[in-house]
């Protein structure tokens, strides 16, 4: 069996208890594979599964790219900007508004946030358009020119 999956930190209870995912400690981290529960399951979603393709395509996609650092910040950014904007009756939000709710948010995160990984991923995430902010100039980003 192929691990789906190698992540640090907290497994999904659900996904373990119902059979779906199992799971081994290595080293630091844990190995995710497919449960004895998962071809049934994935034959009974299936309508489900074919109705959002696209969209698990395109979110395999960007986490395959990624370290878990990586998408933990990438996580913590959509979602910081979906409650935002929940929060905003205009829903307008810029990227510097992102940055500073992350950056907040995490503050006794340790170790710490990099400011320039999560400025970094919020422009990134705006440009290959996985969100919907207005540029902000005051971003902390490093120009690569």
């Amino acid at each position: 069996m192929r691990p789906l999956l190698c992540i640090n930190g907290r497994n999904s209870t659900l996904l373990m208890r119902s059979n779906v995912n199992v799971y081994m400690k290595r080293y630091t981290s844990f190995l995710y594979h497919a449960g004895n529960a998962y071809p049934k399951m994935r034959d009974k979603y299936q309508d489900l599964i074919h109705k959002y393709q696209k969209i698990i395509k395109k979110t395999t996609d960007l986490f395959m790219r990624m370290d878990t650092n990586q998408a933990e910040i990438v996580s913590t950014v959509l979602y910081s900007s979906r409650k935002i904007k929940k929060n905003n009756p205009t829903n307008e939000v810029n990227e510097k508004d992102i940055f500073d709710y992350v950056m907040k948010w995490k503050e006794r995160r340790r170790p710490p946030l990099k400011g320039s990984d999560v400025a970094s991923a919020v422009r990134n995430l705006v440009m290959l358009q996985w969100l919907k902010a207005k540029y902000s100039p005051e971003l902390p980003v490093q120009d690569i020119f």
